[in-house]
Formats: C-alpha cells, sequence, structure tokens
C-alpha cells in the first residue's frame, strides 16, 4: 500500500482521527456497513446504493439489486481529508470477473483489537451474498483455527467457490485461498466525506439515454440504407432474369397482376370453407331425434324463385332478425326423411324444422311441394339459409 495513505479499520478515539497526516484514507472494516437491505443502524450515515450487478443497462431497471452503504458518522465533516471505501475496490473487482461459477472474496482491515473481514460472494457478474465476521487479532492464539473454521463453513456453502484474498489484510497464506494484493483497490477515487450525498444517478440515466441515442442514430442510418441497397441490388437482379425480359421487362401493370394474384392465393379457397360449412350442418342434423338425411346439396342447385307455401322457420337465436325473402335463392338443399305421424304434413314439418333450425342456427324454409309419403316414412325437402 501507498506511504502516503492511511488504511481506517476502527475509530476508538475519535480525537485521533484529526491527527491524520495523509491525505488520502482508506476505510476497511469496522466504520463501514454494507448490506443487500435498506436498513442502516445507528450511528451510520447513508451513502449513495450501489449497484449490485454488471451491465450497462442496469441503471435503467428499478427493479436491478443494489447494495446499501453507510459510513460511521464520525467520518463525516472531516476538513481536509479524502476518503475511498475498500468495499467499492472488492465491488467493482468482482463484477470485472468474467470467470464462470461462484467467487468468494476475503477484504476489510485488521485494528489493534481484531481483524474485521468483509465477505463478498459473486456468480456470473452479480453480488449474490455478503457477511461481516470479526476475527481476533492476527497475533492472538487462536486466531488461526478461528479463520479455518470461518473458511470452512463457507466452503460448506459454496463448495465450488473460488476463494481469494485481497488487501488491505494480510496474506494468510491459506491453501485454496489466493491472495491478490491491492489489485482490487486500484483506481479508487477518494473524495471528501460530506453528508450531502451527491446524486450522480440522477444525472447517469439522462446521460446514458444521450449516450445510446448518440450511438443508435448512426447505427439506424446505416442499418436503413443497408435495406435499401439490398432491396435495389435485388430489384436490379429481378427486372434482368430473361424470363421477364421475355414478357416485356417489369412494369405497373405486371407488378399489378402479380399482386392480384397473391391476393387471391392469400384468399380463404371456398371449397375449403363449404366443406367446413356442410360438417357443421350434419352435425346439427344428427342431433334431431329419428331424422335420416337422404340427400344434401351445398352450395343449393340454382332454381328458378318459385311461390313458397309460407313455412319459414327461424332458429332461437335469429328470431329478431328480419324473415327470409321470398325471392332470396337458398344457400342450401336438404332432404330428409322421419317416421310418419299422424299429424298434418305441415304440421310435422314446422316441428321437426324447428329443432333442426336451432341445431344447426340456419333459417329454414319447406321448398315448393316438400313433402311426400313414403310408407312409414315422410320425407320433406327443406332449403336452408345460413346466417353470417
Amino acid at each position: 500500500m501507498s506511504s502516503k495513505l492511511t488504511v481506517l479499520s476502527s475509530i476508538g478515539d475519535p480525537a485521533a482521527l484529526r491527527e491524520i497526516k495523509t491525505r488520502k484514507v482508506l476505510i476497511a472494516g469496522e466504520p463501514v456497513f454494507t448490506s443487500l437491505n435498506a436498513d442502516v443502524p445507528s450511528g451510520f450515515v447513508k451513502r449513495q446504493a450501489r449497484d449490485a450487478s454488471a451491465g450497462i443497462f442496469v441503471q435503467f431497471s428499478r427493479n436491478a439489486p443494489k447494495v446499501f452503504v453507510a459510513v460511521d458518522e464520525r467520518l463525516v465533516g472531516l476538513p481536509k481529508l479524502r476518503f475511498a471505501l475498500a468495499f467499492d475496490g472488492y465491488l467493482a473487482w468482482g463484477l470485472r470477473d468474467r470467470r464462470k461459477g461462484v467467487t468468494v472474496l476475503f477484504g476489510g482491515g485488521e485494528s489493534a483489537e481484531a481483524v474485521n473481514v468483509e465477505i463478498l460472494v459473486f456468480a456470473d457478474g452479480r453480488l449474490i451474498e455478503l457477511r461481516e465476521k470479526s476475527l481476533p487479532h492476527s497475533e492472538s492464539s487462536y486466531f488461526r483455527d478461528t479463520l479455518l473454521t470461518m473458511i470452512d463453513d463457507i466452503r460448506t456453502s459454496f463448495p465450488t467457490a473460488r476463494f481469494v484474498q485481497s488487501a488491505p489484510l494480510r496474506n494468510w497464506d491459506i491453501d485454496g485461498v489466493e491472495y491478490v494484493g491491492d489489485k482490487p483497490l486500484r483506481g479508487l477515487s477518494y473524495r471528501p466525506m460530506t453528508r450531502v450525498v451527491t446524486r450522480r444517478s440522477i444525472y447517469a440515466l439522462p446521460a446514458a439515454l444521450g449516450l445510446l441515442g448518440l450511438l443508435a442514430y448512426p447505427a439506424a442510418v446505416i442499418t436503413g440504407w443497408t435495406t435499401y441497397s439490398t432491396a435495389v441490388d435485388e430489384y436490379e437482379t429481378a427486372i434482368s432474369d430473361p424470363a421477364i425480359k421475355s414478357k416485356g421487362g417489369m412494369d405497373t401493370n405486371f407488378l399489378t397482376t402479380m399482386n392480384a394474384r397473391r391476393m387471391y392465393m392469400d384468399q380463404p379457397r371456398r371449397q375449403t370453407a363449404l366443406a367446413e360449412k356442410a360438417s357443421s350442418i350434419v352435425r346439427g342434423l344428427a342431433a334431431v331425434p329419428d331424422v335420416r338425411v337422404v340427400e344434401m346439396k351445398l352450395p343449393a342447385p340454382g332454381l328458378n324463385p318459385q311461390a313458397q307455401i309460407g313455412i319459414t322457420v327461424n332458429p332461437e337465436a335469429e328470431k329478431m332478425r328480419n324473415q327470409i325473402s321470398q325471392d332470396r335463392s337458398p344457400d342450401v338443399w336438404i332432404s330428409i326423411a322421419v317416421p310418419k305421424t299422424t299429424d298434418a304434413a305441415i304440421i310435422q314439418a314446422k316441428a321437426v324444422m324447428t329443432q333442426i333450425a336451432n341445431t344447426t342456427g340456419m333459417s329454414l324454409r319447406l321448398a315448393h311441394q316438400g313433402w311426400r309419403d313414403d310408407q312409414s316414412r315422410r320425407i320433406f325437402n327443406i332449403e336452408g339459409f345460413i346466417h353470417d
């Protein structure tokens, strides 16, 4: 660490803070409170929350994970001193680490009474867990045992993790724990510790939007020009085709014809629609007891309109519609057979047609001369009108 830097790991006598000779003070350990929750203990002053995940678009998300940071209130307002948090270096280093899997970083500081360890757990460019541990002084006879117990507990939680240790802690020299020295602390900014936090994030979002706009504008122009150039090239290739040239070349009439053909091919096929409608009508007829279909024609044959005998039935859902006009051509022609009853043919026809109208959804009209008796059966010829 630089000789022009003071590492502050605890605050004993507050008066001693004013006797610090260097301008730069690195805060590590006890004077710093960090948490993934927003609660801050008394005696601490809340600072700007830090992003707990990497990526340029993190600040655009309201739900992005944050680290809540606070410092001992006795550090606020000290003249001539510039402060930096070792935690900021640890956090930035861990979020930059692009190794797959989990990384556990041990940081913090050592005072005359204890070793205050900050434990940061990273996975996939995100801080997923924070812990703090106070160990006996490094010269204590049971420091080593307590340290190994702490590391074993963390290995139990993260058995495949990579373990690293950072300054200002001295190297523990433990197998499986890589000491990276002051690498995470390089590039820290030292500033006065004021009570009012400058909310740089207020300006960060508009600045980021402006930067993205400057980057996106030329990209959009280039993309549009590329698309236009590609279309021109495809057009030139198309009109140079010998088959098109033999037809007189590409002109607007040709394009109109091709577009009309495309629209025709995109339209639903009439035969497909008729087949689907016929299937629906047959299902409706099958739902009426004792009705057997003798013949069905869809569309109905083209017959000259003839005077009808006035028996027209609408389904329940269509009763409020206008009655079928006498001169309307039917959509479907059906011949059915039903057991003959003692009722007159017209009365039986109306009863059967009412049931069919409700099961098929069609309005029905008894055709001209539309019934005949065949031994024990009665044949009815019915015209159907489909409601779209």
